[in-house]
């Protein structure tokens, strides 16, 4: 098989259901070498292209690229000129042949253009554009130019800036961009409204040449965006901007994208950028990435490491700052086992359990992991899991097999540079848009190959506690349904969906399973030895769990916490057959077992458990909506992390406590400043004492600042702890490399100083174009859910809760009255309707991709409201004609029908 030579983001942007997107790399396909490639490209899109500006510009370049292939393409830049005309005047034989050519063929003068001749001939730029009717050719007119735009008529771009044309307005607002940004102040606010991706990026652009920081606040919500387009839109910017500014929003990103190909894109970036911080926060992504995009990651940490070395940003430095780098990756992975326990512990009202035990005191003869564990007693946790750490310190080591078998702690891998891995094989495309629905997991993470070089060995592989399993039926990736179903693994590759099972890459971690010879059998382990036993359980033993575990679940005489283990055991191996089981065990009372059971019809029925997620994040059990949690953020990490910060609002202490229990699962860097919001002021002691554990936990540079201002806003006792975990953080980055002793030297001067330029800017008066966060709240449903599921638990016995459903239905039935079908054609009527299928044809009236909310307008005037990334179905721009088969279940109080969608189909 024969690979393409074509860039394969231009083949994804010239298919894009975004215009702008099409148009770009319409663009960039009349700059590229011509080729029978690029050509059958451009000849089968134009097949199936319907806008009528792209239509002229595919129609130019198809025949550009075939007399160029042809050799049949005008030499020089410029026309000989007409007998007549004057031989050495490049000007004017540009505008005889400006006269007497027709679209194509000024397009094609235009395109001939070499630098020299476009500042020559800039010009007369300005009046050309004012003669021009065409869009295509005003837009040609101002790229070409826009370089060597003649100062004085800047004025005259400004007046195509909202022009009808989507062409005409990319053009005007990029040669401004970069010609006179300032010219833009007023209408900034509008452009970075706009609901085109590239508009808003560009008008970002111009404004980091005025304000950075609200340009990159801008930029980090494109980049966050739940569409696609949205954050590749962003990801050009961040070329285009100054790297210090842009580094930070790349990490998050990175930490953050599902998608391989936008991942790979801003990788490259970060490769071409090498900076010693990199590593390290990449490291943090890889530890939490689910086991399919692990290895993306892994990828670009060994190139930035390598181009590290290549570029000599070290000099001689480089083998102390690789030791130093593994060093804090085996120290990182300890803490990370850790805080799984702690999280575990927290979940559990502080008590530990047979399972858990067994997997602590296994791996407790690692001195890292020990020492992991006596650093925790430092931090702010709850004396009951304090105890339940000097518990297992002071026992005698655990065995870390069965069998028994001694342990030694490996070795620390050589030191060496790390030379970057070869390129994964590019991924399949799907039917639509030839792009990846998600990265590969088919192969499970092991070690790699010894000339991989150190950073490779330390790296082998994430901690399964943060990964997810990729297995058969998991077809479902809300974050993007228009790029397909992602590719299947085997279940051989699967790990726990969010497993409460805490483990340690193989660098650190002893064997968990030793050859079957030298184990006790079976029959002979008590009920205690073979829970423990389970929870050890890794693919080296999948035979054992596929023996064992049918019978010991079936066992009526199994309790609930072996059920529990038995379950997460099959979530992690991804062993089938045990559907109804967990089905049946979701519905019970012990939060162990149901949040056990989540786990597994996650991991092996995501279609049936992810339409009620929402009832387990709103679940009064914690460890349910831990569980709930890990969960969707497999699926969609943004949706997750939206989330958690909707959690962290909840009302009620107790809301927030299993929040902060929750957010262990995200990459420190995604909710620093989410959290830091949270403790500024913050009175509760108990609550502030939880927070600041994360930030003892994940100790970063930014931490600093973050920990000063929620130092600066509280007094006594409490701004003392806040001072007091600073100044450790701060410690641990000098020992670690990651601050220098004299930048720790004068820190408080720093900090105090960005606190006062903060402190300023938030006085002063802020600018129209300053970004606004959009508001957030739960979906309808889910609100519905969380009341249901709070009155099931608040009512448990039958009287109580028929009671509590009368004062509901008799309170709420002017508002919840039922309206058929019929009544939806006669007009929309405020309260629920009847969830019966509907076929319509309709527009697309609304698209607001920040909110994913779709508007579409039926032949009758009827508006329908959708979410359609949350149903999984594509969200078609502005303007487009559909086939929509949709549930309807309520009419809001603006006359809107609001809907699922079970298909939206392009009409022609």
């Amino acid at each position: 098989m024969t690979s393409s030579s074509l860039d394969p983001t231009w083949l994804v942007d010239l298919q894009a259901p975004v215009k702008s997107f099409r148009l770009f790399a319409l663009e960039r396909a009349m700059a590229m070498p011509p080729s029978a490639e690029l050509l059958a490209a451009l000849e089968a899109h134009h097949a199936v292209e319907d806008d009528e500006e792209c239509q002229l510009l595919l129609i130019h370049a198809i025949a550009s690229i075939r007399q160029q292939l042809e050799g049949t393409a005008p030499a020089g830049p410029l026309p000989a000129p007409a007998a007549a005309g004057p031989a050495d005047d490049p000007a004017a034989a540009f505008r005889q042949a400006w006269q007497a050519a027709d679209l194509q063929g000024r397009l094609g003068l235009l395109n001939r253009l070499d630098a020299r001749h476009r500042r020559m001939l800039a010009a007369q730029a300005p009046d050309l554009l004012a003669a021009e009717a065409h869009p295509v050719l005003q837009a040609a007119l101002i790229r070409t130019f826009s370089r060597a735009w003649p100062a004085d008529r800047i004025a005259d771009l400004g007046r195509h800036l909202f022009e009808p044309s989507l062409a005409v307005r990319l053009a005007a607002l990029e040669a401004l961009s970069h010609l006179a940004p300032q010219s833009l102040v007023r209408d900034f606010p509008k452009l970075l409204r706009s609901p085109d991706p590239r508009l808003r990026a560009l008008a970002i652009r111009g404004l980091a040449a005025l304000d950075l920081d609200e340009a990159m606040l801008h930029l980090q919500a494109l980049l966050n965006s739940p569409d696609r387009h949205d954050r590749a839109a962003g990801l050009q910017n961040c070329l285009l901007l100054p790297f210090p500014a842009v580094q930070p929003l790349l990490l998050d990103f990175l930490a953050a994208e599902p998608h391989p190909t936008l991942l790979r894109q801003a990788g490259d970036i970060l490769v071409s950028n090498p900076d010693p911080q990199t590593p390290y926060r990449l490291w943090e992504a890889v530890e939490r990435a689910p086991r399919e995009k692990a290895p993306h990651l892994k990828q670009i940490l060994e190139e930035v490491v390598a181009m590290l070395d290549k570029s000599r940003v070290l000099g001689d430095d480089f083998p102390r700052y690789l030791e130093r780098l593994q060093s804090w990756i085996r120290q990182r992975a300890a803490v990370r086992f850790v805080q799984e326990c702690l999280n575990r512990l927290t979940l559990q009202e502080g008590q530990s359990d047979d399972e858990l035990d067994g997997i602590v005191r296994a791996r407790l003869a690692q001195p890292a992991i020990r020492a992991a564990f006596t650093e925790a007693l430092s931090w702010q946790v709850a004396p009951a899991l304090k105890q339940v750490i000097r518990v297992w310190l002071e026992a005698e080591h655990a065995p870390a097999s069965p069998a028994g078998a001694a342990v030694e702690p490996p070795s620390a891998p050589p030191v060496g540079p790390a030379p970057p891995m070869s390129p994964a094989p590019p991924p399949a495309p799907t039917a639509t848009h030839g792009e990846d629905a998600g990265p590969s997991g088919s192969r499970p993470p092991g070690p790699e190959p010894a000339d991989r070089g150190a950073i490779a060995q330390a790296t082998t592989a994430p901690p399964a506690t943060s990964a997810s399993p990729a297995t058969p039926g998991d077809d479902r990736r809300p974050a993007d349904p228009a790029l397909g179903a992602p590719p299947r693994p085997s279940p051989a590759t699967a790990a726990t969906v969010g497993a409460p099972t805490p483990t340690v890459p193989p660098s650190t971690a002893p064997p968990t399973s030793v050859p079957a010879a030298a184990a006790p059998p079976w029959e002979s382990l008590s009920l205690t030895e073979r829970i423990r036993r389970i929870g050890l359980w890794q693919e080296a033993d999948r035979q054992e769990a596929l023996a064992r575990l049918g019978p010991f679940l079936n066992d009526a005489a199994t309790p609930p916490e072996g059920r529990a283990a038995g379950l997460r055991a099959a979530a992690r191996l991804g062993l089938p057959g045990f559907l109804d089981l967990a089905r049946r065990s979701l519905k019970q009372s012990d939060g162990n077992l149901s949040s056990a059971a989540l786990e597994y019809l996650g991991a092996l029925d995501p279609d049936q458990v992810f339409p009620t997620l929402g009832l387990y994040l709103h679940a009064r059990e914690p460890r349910l909506k831990n569980a709930a949690l890990r969960i969707l953020k497999r699926f969609d990490p943004r949706q997750a992390l939206s989330t958690f910060q909707l959690m962290l609002k909840g009302r009620s202490r107790e809301e927030q406590m299993q929040a902060l229990a929750c957010a262990i699962h995200f990459d420190f860097a995604l909710i620093r400043e989410t959290l830091t919001q949270f403790l500024i002021g913050q009175a509760d002691q108990g609550i502030l004492e939880a927070g600041i554990y994360l930030f003892q936990s994940n100790p970063e540079p930014e931490n600093l600042y973050s920990l000063y201002r929620i130092e600066r806003s509280l007094s006594g006792e409490r701004a003392a702890l806040v001072r007091n975990t600073r100044l450790q953080c701060q410690t641990f980055l000098v020992q670690s490399g990651l601050l220098s002793a004299a930048g720790a030297a004068v820190m408080d001067q720093e900090l105090e100083a960005r606190w006062s330029r903060d402190q300023a800017r938030a006085a002063g008066p802020r600018p129209a174009y300053a970004y606004v966060a959009p508001e957030t709240s739960p979906p309808l449903a889910e609100r519905l859910a969380a009341t249901w599921l709070a009155l099931r638990d608040r009512y448990l016995t039958p009287a109580r809760l028929v009671t509590a459903l009368v004062l509901i239905v008799a309170g709420g039935t002017w508002l919840l009255w039922p309206a058929g079908p019929e009544s939806i054609g006669r007009g929309p009527r405020l309260g629920a309707v009847s969830s019966e299928e509907l076929t319509l044809a309709a527009v697309v009236s609304e698209n607001d991709s920040t909110s994913g909310r779709l508007v579409l307008r039926d032949d009758q005037g009827r508006e329908y409201l959708l979410f359609p990334r949350q149903d999984g179905v594509p969200a078609w721009p502005t303007g487009t004609r559909v086939e929509a088969v949709l549930v309807p279940f309520r009419v809001t109080s603006t006359n809107r029908i609001r809907a699922h969608a079970r298909r939206l189909v392009k009409l022609e």
